[in-house]
């Protein structure tokens, strides 16, 4: 994949769990790292058989190889926010130039 090909800025978010002064856990989004990526929305057809095959999948994003990712994290693209469905997939040649990350839709809970 090209470095002109990753055009998209996303954040990528990680939960953090604290705990308030009553003792009380909470659970909040916080801010891992910008990345550049690609982003690609699924045609209503592919989100329509991926619905019938039981996923959610709504988008597909490529960046660049880190192995921090997981599929716990989120990411923020242009006010949107997106859960990673299952672990980021290496690309087929290295499996150290790109990770092909699958979203769906998300909200901030």
């Amino acid at each position: 994949m090209r470095v002109s090909e990753l055009r998209h800025r996303i954040t990528l978010l990680k939960q953090q769990t604290s705990v308030n002064a009553g003792g009380e856990r909470l659970a909040e989004w916080t801010q891992v790292k910008k990345l550049w990526a690609n982003i690609t929305y699924l045609s209503v057809k592919d989100v329509l058989a991926s619905q019938a095959a039981g996923s959610q999948i709504t988008a597909r994003c490529v960046v660049r190889y880190t192995k921090d990712i997981t599929s716990d994290m989120r990411i923020i693209y242009q006010d949107h926010v997106f859960a990673i469905v299952g672990q980021p997939i290496p690309d087929p040649k290295t499996g150290r130039e790109y990770l092909t990350l699958m979203l769906q839709s998300a909200s901030y809970e």
